[in-house]
């Protein structure tokens, strides 16, 4: 799922959490439409102490939060990206994996 998202400038969706965790895998800002009471809650959080949560109810406001991170050739979206870069962690299951086997070997 990261690599399909990292061919998109923006995901776009509700604030579920598996696709919460695929966006910040794969480095792609994502402008959240909804979030759902509960467990959307804490993704939305989780977004805006990374410092890339944006709340897009709408089309209009999705295109207004577009356009300003697109403007002065995309400062706003170099910033959400390497902020994403500095909490991704993609390789996460790989390296649980190899704890877990170190310590019953």
């Amino acid at each position: 799922m990261p690599s399909i998202l990292a061919k998109h400038h923006f995901v776009i969706g509700k604030a579920g959490g598996a696709l919460t965790q695929e966006t910040i895998a794969s480095r792609t800002p994502f402008l959240v439409t909804q979030v759902v009471p509960g467990q959307e809650e804490g993704n939305f959080s989780l977004l805006k102490e990374i410092g890339v949560a944006q709340l897009t109810p709408n089309g209009e406001t999705a295109l207004r939060v577009i356009r300003q991170s697109l403007a002065e050739n995309g400062k706003g979206w170099k910033e959400w990206k390497a902020k994403l870069a500095a909490a991704s962690q993609p390789d996460a299951c790989l390296r649980l994996a190899d704890l877990c086997l170190s310590m019953v070997r």
